[in-house]
């Protein structure tokens, strides 16, 4: 009898903690998606000495073009491209220079955010800068903010967050996650 109520209190026990646990996550969750940047809005090219561009969502080349545009010269690394793609594919159609194309870095290493971080550390300290802006999607800036500071911390960034038309949920919950064990993974 002493045995069955003591796995009943054990039973009871990792419920609460379970549900505890499961509540705190989804607050958090509510957290994030609130906290979540806006667009970046700029009516002139930003003063930032390099722009660094996290590949893997839409409108992330499109802001580093945007900048273009909008006179930005200094240079820009584009980090996580995918080993087939080129600077013209990437700027097809695009008006650019050659001066504009020479200052753009593709990275074809980085296939992870961290890794991202790191090479655009790297990047940074070969050019001589110190600041970039970053741009990435909204949903992803919390967590390549935070990497940045804890693998980067020389290298200041100025989130240039864009938003995509169309964001799931699941999407949402699983750059929740990543950010809640970020510093873990690779």
């Amino acid at each position: 009898m002493h045995k069955r109520k003591t796995k009943w209190r054990k039973l009871k026990l990792i419920t609460k903690l379970a549900t505890g646990l499961a509540l705190l996550i989804s607050l958090g969750f509510g957290a994030y998606i609130i906290k979540l940047p806006m667009a970046f809005s700029h009516t002139g090219a930003v003063t930032n000495s390099g722009l660094v561009v996290l590949t893997g969502g839409s409108g992330r080349i499109g802001g580093a073009l945007k900048q273009i545009e909008l006179g930005y010269t200094g240079p820009i690394l584009i980090t996580g491209v995918h080993p087939s793609v080129t600077k013209n594919d990437l700027f097809a159609g695009k008006q650019l220079q050659p001066a504009q194309l020479n200052r753009i870095t593709l990275d074809y290493v980085a296939q992870t955010t961290r890794q991202n971080v790191l090479v655009a550390q790297e990047w940074a300290r070969q050019q001589g800068i110190s600041d970039a802006g970053l741009i990435t999607s909204h949903y992803h800036m919390p967590r390549s903010v935070w990497l940045f500071q804890l693998f980067a911390p020389y290298l200041k960034v100025e989130p240039m967050p864009v938003v995509p038309v169309q964001v799931s949920l699941g999407l949402l919950v699983r750059e929740y996650l990543k950010l809640l064990v970020a510093p873990l993974l690779p």
